[in-house]
């Protein structure tokens, strides 16, 4: 949370975002059913924006792999996205809620070995 910035390497702002697509897309999934067709799109576009974010590792895994492989790639990845967002959340609350926690990943001196 110090850091302000997200690691080098998978976690990229793309992905952080895509994720948020798609828990977004999850969420606004019963507005058609409770408010009409025209509620659709909330959902369609969060969706469309998910699998934007990770648009280059679809065209990779479809490129190398069966069309039945890469759906189920895609919709695992999906899940991925969705667990990955709860896990940032259930670390944000706990980031909140302890000190203790915080102060989990400060750098500490080493003591000398005896």
């Amino acid at each position: 949370m110090r850091q302000r910035r997200f690691a080098q390497g998978y976690e990229t702002p793309a992905r952080a975002l895509a994720s948020l697509a798609a828990a977004l897309a999850v969420l606004t999934l019963p507005a058609p059913f409770l408010l009409g067709p025209w509620w659709a799109a909330p959902p369609a576009l969060a969706l469309a924006a998910w699998a934007l974010g990770d648009a280059g590792m679809f065209r990779f895994v479809f490129g190398r792999k069966c069309p039945l492989f890469g759906a189920y790639f895609v919709a695992v990845h999906f899940v991925v996205g969705l667990v990955i967002l709860a896990g940032v959340a259930a670390g944000a609350l706990q980031w909140l809620a302890s000190p203790s926690f915080r102060r989990l990943y400060d750098a500490r001196t080493p003591e000398p070995a005896r």
